[in-house]
């Protein structure tokens, strides 16, 4: 059966946390650099919302233990190995190969992102 008790907190939380976070980066405005910087980790640390208030709806709203969120059980740890090595693998390749290769320029200014913004 649904609880909606559950269901409640679960939204609530999960949208709160993410839409603050995901609204910081506007208190940066003035300056550009320092707003895309903002941007990126606002916008990385909002995604983990859903799954922080997974854990905090099970654990004070239910209180069930953490392991009734069965994280355990979702397959073969290799897929998780995958899952968080395999991005940052490929973006370092990507990195290393337009360093040896010339056709990347490394841009601390982050003009080409202001023009894009533009």
């Amino acid at each position: 059966m649904l609880d909606k008790k559950s269901l409640t907190w679960f939204i609530v939380i999960s949208f709160v946390f993410s839409w603050i976070l995901f609204a910081a980066p506007l208190a940066f405005k003035e300056d550009e650099t320092l707003y895309l910087i903002a941007v990126q980790g606002m916008f990385a640390l909002a995604m983990w919302g859903p799954g922080i208030a997974a854990i905090i709806v099970t654990l004070f709203v239910d209180r069930q233990p953490f392991s009734s969120l069965r994280i355990n059980t979702l397959g073969p740890k290799r897929y998780y190995f995958w899952a968080w090595f395999l991005a940052p693998l490929v973006a370092v390749l990507t990195l290393a190969a337009s360093v040896l290769l010339g056709t990347g320029v490394f841009d601390p200014t982050l003009t080409a992102m202001r023009e894009a913004l533009a």
